[in-house]
């Protein structure tokens, strides 16, 4: 081997010693062209494609949602937490173009697809951005861009992607091949960021506020919250009206008039009689916690709805369905623990926004066909057929059919625990959202006010200490 590699560098250094001065240099050959995929053959009508078995990781993330993206050739691209993968699908020809393996630290989250067809994943925890060309399930090149990258969108007219960083960053990107270019410091806790016609909108997580970005200079136009609600809450001994605040903004979206739509949740700060039966319910259908649809007007400064999503319990994702005027919910508590409380992918007629209590038309929970079912993500298909991504097991859903199924892996009870929606229509990640805190202060009658108190890092990043051990 190693007289080969002599041989071959005395070659090339002859061809370049008896190369005359005027000759040009020789071009650089062109790289033969990939072969054309070749799909392998679907299979029989009806049944579901088997995806491979990917062993989980053994400390998997807290649910964040949203990880999904779909091209406008009808690939989907699917972020994988749970098995530190990016899944390329094609529900087209009912196949699957490839597995993009990742390291355990990066956790796959928000997608955003360019004018090409490719696709940008922000990887949250590694402090990235990976891009992947979806035709041929391959990774183009992955970027450093900040500490904590949360939100990402393209921005067609100015050919950059734009990343929202929960550590206050709001930065540009080229669509390939070069670093961060523009840094605009804002505020902690960003979420997700829109591009409009002459301002961003970025949301803040915990807040659930709105901010209007100039994206020249960065300057923060407008400030809006999403509204709080009033809401009848089943005490005992005698119901009571109660007034929830808004926080934890999960996701925004535009909808087909250019106004921003929020998912968020609302928590109650009126006083709570707390028993050891647990928290009460509202005439929603809800908790204490419960998730909300509000719509923030682009040509004024209103904001309307606020309204519950009923029945479902840590919703985390949304999409805008214009052709049929529905909402998409991703609603990703799982049933693991309390059967008969998974709730899945929730369709809401947009039209009902502004009433009190959201009631889905439709609801693709597959509860059939086993507890632990979690909706983690919701897009639209080119032809305007809704695609839901859920765990565990992970299966890709269209228009309430299972396409694409993988295996169970095995359950934690812990996991389970924080994620599983409880009798009261809440879960541990209601409060606790991404294994964090919600911002919220509580008011609790005879113990008096708490605020949420995180639960990422040891003992000493969770202060202060102000539980009596008698809650949770």
């Amino acid at each position: 081997m190693r007289i080969a590699r002599t041989l071959l560098a005395c070659a090339v250094l002859a061809a370049c010693t008896y190369r005359t001065p005027s000759e040009p240099p020789a071009p650089l050959p062109e790289p033969p062209p990939p072969p054309p995929y070749e799909p392998p053959p679907p299979p029989p009508d009806g049944s579901i494609v088997e995806l491979p078995d990917i062993e989980a990781l053994e400390t998997r993330p807290a649910i964040s949602g949203g990880s999904l993206a779909v091209t406008p050739a009808g690939l989907v691209v699917a972020g994988d937490p749970d098995r530190a993968s990016i899944w390329v699908l094609d529900p087209g020809t009912r196949t699957v173009r490839g597995r993009i393996a990742l390291d355990a630290d990066d956790e796959p989250g928000r997608m955003a697809v360019d004018s090409t067809g490719r696709v940008h994943v922000v990887l949250r925890r590694s402090g990235g951005v990976l891009t992947i060309d979806p035709e041929t399930a391959a990774v183009v090149e992955g970027r450093a861009v900040c500490r904590t990258p949360r939100g990402i969108a393209w921005d067609a007219a100015r050919e950059r992607l734009w990343v929202a960083c929960a550590s206050g960053e709001l930065l540009t990107l080229p669509p390939s091949r070069s670093p961060v270019e523009t840094v605009f410091l804002l505020e902690d806790d960003l979420r997700d960021v829109l591009v409009g016609a002459d301002r961003l909108y970025v949301s803040r997580f915990r807040s659930a506020e709105l901010l209007e970005v100039d994206p020249d200079g960065g300057d923060v136009l407008a400030r809006r919250q999403a509204p709080e609600q009033t809401r009848e809450i089943l005490m005992r001994p005698e119901p009571t009206t109660a007034i929830a605040q808004p926080n934890t903004a999960w996701r925004i979206r535009f909808d087909a008039s250019g106004d921003v739509v929020m998912l968020h949740q609302t928590s109650i700060s009126t006083p709570i009689e707390v028993e050891m039966s647990g928290y009460s319910g509202d005439e929603c259908g809800g908790g204490v916690v419960g998730p909300a649809i509000s719509v923030f007007s682009t040509t004024t400064e209103d904001v309307f709805g606020g309204s519950t999503v009923s029945n479902a319990v840590l919703a985390v994702d949304l999409a805008v369905d214009d052709a049929s005027s529905r909402y998409h919910v991703a609603a990703a508590a799982t049933d693991a623990l309390f059967l008969g409380f998974g709730m899945g992918a929730i369709s809401v007629p947009t039209e009902t926004v502004g009433e009190r209590c959201l009631f889905g038309e439709e609801n693709f929970g597959l509860r059939s066909r086993g507890v632990g079912e979690s909706a983690r993500a919701v897009e639209i298909m080119p032809d305007g057929r809704m695609v839901a991504l859920f765990a565990d097991p992970l299966r890709v859903v269209v228009d309430g059919t299972v396409e694409f199924q993988g295996r169970p892996h095995q359950v934690e009870r812990g996991f389970e625990l924080f994620h599983t929606a409880t009798p009261s229509m809440t879960a541990c990640a209601s409060c606790h959202p991404e294994g964090g805190e919600d911002g919220h202060v509580w008011d609790f009658v005879g113990t008096g006010v708490r605020r949420t108190q995180t639960l990422l890092g040891g003992l000493l990043e969770t202060a202060p200490f102000h539980w009596a051990g008698d809650q949770a």
